[in-house]
Parts: C-alpha cells; sequence; structure tokens
C-alpha cells in the first residue's frame, strides 16, 4: 500500500469510536462536562456497544493494523531523510508501551526539575489512591487533530484492558490545549467541573505565555488534591495582560481587523496558487521554445 493509503486506514480506523455513539454524546472517556454530561447518555452507549461487539473487533484488528504498518512507515521515512514530524511524534507514542514513570515527553518541553516533579507525584497518587495519570506532551495532533479522540486512543492503546482506574492528560503545545480522559473509576473520583476548570484556566491562562511546565504540574497538584480529598488550590490568576492586549491596548480584535486580516490572508493564497500555476508554464515554453 501506498503512504497515502495507508494514512487513510489509520485515519478511518482511529476516527472510528471504540463504541456507538448516540449523536448527543461524544465519549464516556472524558472527563470534562463539555464532553460527557449525563449518566443517561453513558447507558445508550453501553447497550449500542453490546450490539455492535462484532464490528467493533473488526474496527480493532483495522485499527492495529493500520498503526503498525504506518510507524514501520514512518521509520522508513525517517531514515530517507523526509519524514513527517508530525505523524511521527503521534506513531511514537501509540508504537510505545506506557510509561512506567507515568510521563512521556514527545514535545521536549518539560525541564528536568519538572519531570522529577511529575514522576515522584504520580507516582505518589499511583500509591496512595490506586489511580494512575498519565501526563503526555506533543507539539502538534494531525492525524487525529481533536485532543480529545486522541486522548482516548492513547488509553485504549496503553491499556486495553484495563482502563478503570487509568487517566491520560494529553497537551499539546502547538495547539496550547489539553484533554484528560479517564476510566470509569477515575471518571467517580475526579469531578468534572475541576476538569473543566482545568481545561478552560490552567491550560490557557499559562500556556498563553508559553509557561507548559507550569501549566501541567499546576493541573495535576488539583486533580492530586480531590483525589487525596485536599483543598483545590484553585486556578492561576491571570497576570497582566495579554499579548495581544499589550501591543494593541485592548483585549478584542475590531470586525475591520478580522476582516482585513481574512483579505490579506485570500492575497496571499491567491498568489501563491498564481506563481504555482504560471512559473511551471513558463519553463514549460521556455523549454519548448529552445527545441
Amino acid at each position: 500500500l501506498s503512504p497515502h493509503a495507508l494514512r487513510i486506514m489509520y485515519v478511518l480506523a482511529a476516527a472510528t469510536p471504540a463504541v456507538c455513539l448516540s449523536n448527543s454524546v461524544a465519549s464516556t472517556k472524558s472527563l470534562s462536562r463539555k464532553v460527557s454530561r449525563s449518566v443517561s447518555g453513558r447507558k445508550v452507549i453501553t447497550l449500542c456497544a453490546a450490539e455492535d461487539s462484532n464490528k467493533r473487533n473488526i474496527l480493532e484488528d483495522a485499527k492495529k493494523v493500520a498503526t503498525g504498518a504506518l510507524a514501520t512507515l514512518s521509520v522508513a521515512a525517517a531514515l530517507t531523510g523526509a519524514p513527517n514530524m508530525a505523524l511521527a511524534s503521534e506513531f511514537d507514542i501509540l508504537g510505545s508501551a506506557a510509561p512506567k514513570d507515568h510521563v512521556f515527553d514527545d514535545a521536549g518541553v518539560l525541564s528536568l526539575t519538572t519531570l522529577r516533579q511529575l514522576r515522584s507525584q504520580l507516582t505518589g497518587i499511583e500509591l496512595a489512591t490506586g489511580k494512575s495519570i498519565d501526563v503526555v506532551t506533543i507539539r502538534k495532533l494531525s492525524v487525529q487533530p481533536d485532543p480529545y479522540d486522541f486522548a482516548d486512543t492513547i488509553l485504549s492503546r496503553w491499556y486495553p484492558n484495563d482502563d478503570t482506574n487509568r487517566a491520560v492528560f494529553l497537551l499539546s503545545t502547538t495547539g496550547k490545549e489539553a484533554a484528560v480522559m479517564a476510566g470509569v473509576g477515575f471518571q467517580e473520583a475526579v469531578s468534572g467541573d475541576l476538569v473543566d476548570s482545568i481545561e478552560t484556566e490552567n491550560i490557557p491562562i499559562l500556556t498563553e505565555e508559553d509557561k507548559f511546565n507550569e501549566a501541567i504540574v499546576s493541573s495535576i497538584t488539583r486533580i492530586e488534591a480531590e483525589l487525596l480529598g485536599r483543598k483545590d488550590p484553585g486556578p492561576p490568576k491571570r497576570e497582566g495582560i495579554s499579548r495581544y492586549e499589550a501591543s494593541t491596548g485592548k483585549n478584542y480584535r475590531t470586525k475591520e481587523e478580522t476582516e482585513s486580516k481574512k483579505g490579506v490572508f485570500t492575497n496571499v493564497v491567491v498568489g501563491l496558487l498564481l506563481i504555482s500555476f504560471i512559473a511551471p508554464m513558463a519553463q514549460f515554453f521556455a523549454y519548448t521554445a529552445k527545441r
């Protein structure tokens, strides 16, 4: 199969949910209320999954084959000197076993101090509560651009038989967004309100200034506090003003500014398209004129 065909196989397999979903429910592994809200919805998913177990088995087999093939392809591309780094990162994560120290820093943004702190903290949480959290960082999501989908895939890939008391905390540094996906036992111990706060306050406030280490540590510390019955330290406070506000004196973009940006983008795209068409034609006519 060609690389393009293999990628299509993976996208189709990875994009297919592990269970049959209704239109109103996205996933039962998400702790965020933005994704999963109702208990009745979880029952619908369970019933639907029972009816379509054979289809799920087939899709899981297809996902395994596609993932393995693409992982091999990414290695081959690296050897030829033209790898797609974004895709390779996703394949590296899915092709690896769950980290014993609970940290997979694929993006390479965590300092040695943060790595030591997280490893100690996450190991302590598991020993004290029986709940396991794996922190994963990635620069950019390409195959599965939705962080919830990819975090769910990681959880299913690393713990195919027992994810009840496990969770994956995924941070995308390019998108500056995070997702927490977990098994049923973990969901019962950590409230959706807390995860909503982490995803809408800790992550955007701190990643806006590229404080990825602080964003992860502060988020895990809040989850740890709830698991151990301690007081929630709360989200960080926004210090000063944002970069945009600092440069413009306001914290919003006007309609005129938005429209002007769209116009510039359109002109650039049209210009590139014209160049890509005219340059080859000019070369062709120059070549035929010489002959």
